[in-house]
Order: structure tokens, then C-alpha cells, then sequence
């Protein structure tokens, strides 16, 4: 049984491998997050500065539309998720906060 039109185009694998570097540093933070019984807010919210820059720097790069449209909104649903919790009455500081003290890896190290 010869089923060709359940083959992948090109395009579709081209997005799957994009989508897999795109979603990795979800994985890695999600899994850090994961390991610690009570993760404290001082390391979850510079992880969420990390995604976003990282999702900043790799919308940069070369992806097809797919890839582009989920980057922009993952970023946007970041970017409200913190907005969320300024508008309930928390807030929250980066000044001050270098990433790399706080979590092993630099948002460069994503896109290797």
C-alpha cells in the first residue's frame, strides 16, 4: 500500500525541525523548573526574560512562515502572561538581574 498523500512536503519537515530548535529552551527551562520541588519566583521569571530574548534574537533568523507565526506568538502570549500579572497587582523588577548568574545558559546557547 503505496500512500503517497501521506508523505511530508519538504516545507512540513523543514517546519518540524524548525519547530523543535524554536521550542527546545521551553523544554530545558521547563524541565530546570520541573526538577526543584518549590521553584521560587526569582528563578521562573528571569526564564521567562530568557525565552523572550531568546525569541527576539531567533525571529531573526531564516524560517518559513509557520516558524515565524508561532515565534511571534509565543512571545506575544509571554508578553501577556507577565502583563497578566502586572495588571492583578504584582510586579515585578529585572533591573538588576543578570540571566547568567541566574540560570546556566545564555540565550545564544539556544541556537546552536
Amino acid at each position: 500500500m503505496d500512500r503517497q498523500d501521506l508523505m511530508l512536503e519538504d516545507w512540513e519537515w523543514e517546519t518540524l525541525a524548525g519547530a523543535k530548535v524554536l521550542l527546545k529552551p521551553f523544554d530545558i527551562l521547563t524541565q530546570d523548573l520541573s526538577s526543584q520541588y518549590y521553584p521560587s519566583i526569582s528563578k521562573v521569571l528571569p526564564s521567562i526574560r530568557l525565552l523572550q530574548e531568546y525569541l527576539t534574537e531567533i525571529h531573526n533568523h531564516e524560517f518559513n512562515d509557520v516558524l515565524l507565526m508561532m515565534c511571534s506568538s509565543l512571545n506575544l502570549n509571554l508578553k501577556e502572561q507577565c502583563q497578566d500579572g502586572q495588571d492583578s497587582g504584582e510586579h515585578h523588577s529585572f533591573s538588576g538581574i543578570s540571566s547568567d548568574d541566574i540560570v546556566p545558559f545564555t540565550t545564544t546557547a539556544f541556537l546552536s
